[in-house]
């Protein structure tokens, strides 16, 4: 089920390709969006929710009213990181099953560039599924590449079972296997209030390619993905599929957004 959600597009008024798309109702094309007013004029609720932008996107959600306040109980232990050694290393103890890192509740400090690192998503197997609460903080981790194809589950995060808020993430993945920015496989995770900006490539026959999450059964709200992708198509709940490249922003279905 998706509810207020859309996808940008820059074909032309009856182009045969947003005709077979699954989601071609949701489609919104780009140069109909000039300003504030047309948002409103499309159903866009321009005082809560979204914020009209002169730039490639032309939409964004308004800051201040995005992200979600995280509160923690005075005994709470918050593993607090703040550089990608840091990162790093949380990421290679959660992947030893190591519980003091796979439910942990993690708070970001600052955004992290990771230099064009192959990056070993965080859960890389079902069984050390990140189970805890990872706040990003309103910060970005960026400059990741994930195309090695030994990994079948490609994301920041591999497997999800816990609570992600407040993050973007910023990298470009190859596609073989199931394949998210944010997470490979929510597997009854929580995702609010982020973002995925990425370029991406498939092949339909070995990929499951989503924009912010690959495979979810989970919940995900006021959060969208941003990029190019090359492939056939994109199987994601499924929302659409996708013949050539792209410009797509979305969340709640994972490639379209929401206003929830």
């Amino acid at each position: 089920k998706t509810e207020k959600c859309y996808f940008l597009h820059k074909e032309k008024s009856g182009s045969k390709k947003i005709e077979k798309l699954t989601d071609r109702v949701n489609g919104q094309r780009k140069d109909e969006i000039r300003s504030t007013d047309s948002l409103y004029e499309l159903g866009f609720d321009t005082e809560n929710v979204w914020e009209y932008k002169e730039d490639e996107y032309a939409i964004r959600f308004i800051e201040e009213k995005w992200f979600q306040k995280i509160e923690y109980e005075e005994s709470d232990e918050v593993i607090v990181i703040k550089n990608a050694k840091e990162l790093s290393d949380f990421a290679e103890n959660v992947n030893k099953g190591d519980k003091k890192f796979t439910k942990a509740n993690v708070r970001l400090e600052s955004d992290i560039d990771l230099n064009g690192r192959e990056w070993e998503p965080i859960g890389n197997a079902r069984t050390v599924a990140f189970s805890g609460v990872f706040n990003g903080n309103g910060y970005v981790i960026k400059n990741f590449s994930i195309k090695s194809k030994n990994k079948e589950n490609k994301g920041f995060f591999g497997f999800l079972k816990g609570e992600v808020y407040n993050l973007t993430v910023d990298c470009i993945i190859k596609g073989i296997g199931c394949c998210g920015a944010l997470v490979a496989q929510n597997t009854g995770g929580t995702i609010g209030c982020c973002a995925a900006v990425l370029s991406v490539r498939g092949n339909k026959k070995n990929a499951v390619i989503g924009g912010l999450v690959g495979v979810n059964s989970g919940k995900i709200f006021k959060s969208y993905t941003a990029g190019n992708f090359k492939f056939f198509f994109i199987p994601i709940l499924p929302i659409f599929s996708v013949v050539g490249s792209m410009l797509v922003i979305g969340t709640a279905g994972v490639v379209l957004i929401t206003s929830v």
